[in-house]
């Protein structure tokens, strides 16, 4: 981690062949993962770096714990911060090595969980970076872990550090005070009491209680949530206009259908091009990314549905049931169907292990414009351009009810506790329905250009909607 090159290829040849032959992605996050188990033993294990609850006595000076009785093999230099870490491994202890090389391995590793944990989230591992480099090494820790991973946990421990710096700078022992200030707010709000922010700050709380020297430490809290309002802008070349977008599973990257051409797989935090999913031909609709599996599904005008795997990036299925484009697709009854619907007014419900029908309904008397599945039921419901929506039960496909609306309707949203229904019609309106009945609640209407996109917060009392004038509006 010193940045010393200990050994290289004479010829870039020879590097590459190597590379390609035996350090493959999975290679190396398995070499990652097994060098990060080094540092840190998942067993409860004793390591040479590592120390399990050693007595201690407080340094009047500085009133910080001072190791007694250290065991052979335990460097001086290792840091513990606190009484107890309040973490998974809450019996570790954190030195030199551990500040400057582990949290490389786990954030090559791709355990995001593990690396928050351990390192960028854990009271122990800051306070060490602090103590044994310095503040602007620990900035430029995290900065470098940012550049691969988005995680709010993260960015809300970098602009904690970063708003910070020029305190921790002259007295790093402010490190607590310093996280139970901006973090505690944020952490009280946090439907979980054990959310690693919690955690996070109870640890800060705790190792302050300890301290011997006076500490100035707020018990309340009156700072603002330090994240910007806009975390990270993304510039996509060679697009076009873009038609749709979704989250991949593992929520480090963007996929992107433009409006003409291949859906494309980008990095968010690097903003860099990673694959280009080459198969429809004709330009791509609509996709979807189902939860808890690594596979995107993609419609496209040349009437097929395609199943991408994320982990290999390949085509898995294809399926040919629609005589029109696909204008919208989602996922149905845990992850085993696939659902389309086409310019052929047409619902398609498909097998999403072998890719064969299922079912097909044909009620809609014009082009079905969007399909979604209630999350609190396995009730599917539709949307055509003849200004109904309709609920349909995927045990037997019958038609439970029908909801009728003023115009032609472009696109609706489910809210997340499957009681209310955020309809877009043509007429540029916003409707919002009981789910269940159907009741009209509110007709939102006024916007000065043509909405554009929608989504319903997960509380399913706000809404988002985007609009063509490149504004955004919070309801």
């Amino acid at each position: 981690m010193s940045g010393k090159v200990l050994i290289q290829w004479r010829h870039d040849l020879c590097a590459q062949i190597a590379k390609s032959r035996y350090m493959d992605g999975e290679s190396t996050r398995l070499a990652h993962t097994e060098l990060a188990n080094i540092f840190f033993s998942q067993d409860g294990e004793e390591s040479d770096e590592t120390t399990i609850s050693h007595p201690t006595d407080k340094s009047p000076q500085t009133g910080q714990p001072t190791p007694t009785n250290l065991q052979p093999g335990i460097h001086e230099e290792t840091v513990s911060s606190r009484p107890s870490n309040m973490l998974p491994w809450a019996e570790l202890s954190y030195s030199v090595r551990h500040v400057e090389e582990s949290w490389h391995h786990l954030m090559r590793s791709e355990d995001t969980e593990k690396l928050k944990t351990i390192a960028m989230c854990n009271f122990d591992f800051l306070l060490a970076a602090l103590q044994t480099v310095s503040i602007s090494y620990l900035r430029c820790l995290i900065e470098h872990v940012r550049c691969h991973i988005l995680d709010r946990d993260i960015e809300l421990i970098y602009y904690t550090i970063r708003k910070s710096s020029d305190v921790l700078t002259r007295d790093p022992m402010q490190l607590g005070a310093q996280v139970i200030s901006w973090l505690r707010p944020i952490s009280e709000h946090d439907e979980n009491d054990n959310s690693l922010l919690s955690i996070t700050v109870r640890s800060a709380t705790a190792w302050c209680d300890g301290y011997t020297v006076p500490l100035l430490v707020p018990l309340t809290g009156w700072l603002p949530v330090p994240l910007p309002s806009q975390i990270r802008t993304m510039t996509v070349s060679g697009t076009g206009q873009i038609r749709t977008i979704d989250l991949s599973p593992s929520k480090q990257h963007l996929i992107i259908g433009p409006k003409t051409g291949d859906v494309q797989l980008w990095h968010i935090m690097s903003n860099s091009l990673v694959h280009t999913f080459r198969g429809h031909s004709g330009p791509v609709t609509c996709l979807t990314v189902p939860r808890e599996l690594n596979y995107l599904i993609t419609g496209s005008e040349d009437t097929s549905v395609i199943l991408w795997d994320m982990r290999t990036l390949t085509m898995k299925q294809r399926i040919w049931e629609h005589i029109a484009a696909v204008i919208c697709v989602t996922y149905a009854l845990n992850n085993t169907y696939i659902i389309s619907g086409g310019d052929d007014s047409s619902i398609i419900i498909s097998s999403m292990e072998t890719g064969k029908l299922v079912m097909k309904i044909d009620h809609h008397r014009g082009p079905v414009t969007a399909v979604h599945v209630s999350a609190a039921s396995d009730v599917l419901v539709s949307s055509s351009h003849d200004a109904t929506v309709c609920l349909w039960s995927l045990e037997n496909f019958t038609l439970l009810n029908t909801i009728q609306l003023h115009s032609s309707i472009i696109n609706f949203e489910i809210s997340s506790d499957s009681v209310f229904l955020l309809a877009l019609c043509e007429d540029n309106g916003l409707y919002l329905r009981a789910l269940a009945t159907g009741t009209e609640l509110h007709s939102l209407k006024g916007h000065k250009s043509k909405v554009r996109g929608m989504c319903l917060a997960n509380d399913s009392q706000r809404a988002i909607v985007g609009c063509e004038d490149t504004k955004s509006s919070h309801l």
